[in-house]
């Protein structure tokens, strides 16, 4: 096996580039590295995610029940209401159905 003066090692007819065979590898590791910090990112993106609907569930859970319907996105969409603040009618005055009034109870 002889070493040549261009960093390539041939051994009959065999020839091993040592300068490419380290480009390669550096890319290999690049690219290793930015899949890497690829998935670090998304792990990071999904952990706030959670940590705003904790926080949006906890703020909810502070409106007092009475209020609830009244506030956020629920504002304006009910115009009546029964004792406990559960909407009875739309903000046009329709009554609602059965199963939106029981909707409504399941959020409340």
């Amino acid at each position: 096996m002889k070493l040549k003066h261009d960093g390539r090692l041939s051994n009959s007819g065999f020839k091993f580039n040592l300068r490419r065979c380290t480009k390669e590898l550096k890319k290999e590791m690049a690219r290793e590295a930015e899949a890497k910090a690829k998935k670090e990112e998304e792990t990071r993106n999904k952990k706030a995610e959670a940590a705003a609907k904790l926080a949006e569930k906890e703020a909810a859970a502070k409106v007092p029940p009475g209020e609830m319907f009244t506030l956020g996105e629920y504002a304006g969409l009910y115009s009546k209401f029964d004792e406990e603040g559960v909407p009875t009618h739309t903000a046009d005055g329709r009554g609602l159905h059965s199963s939106t009034f029981h909707l409504s109870l399941s959020r409340f």
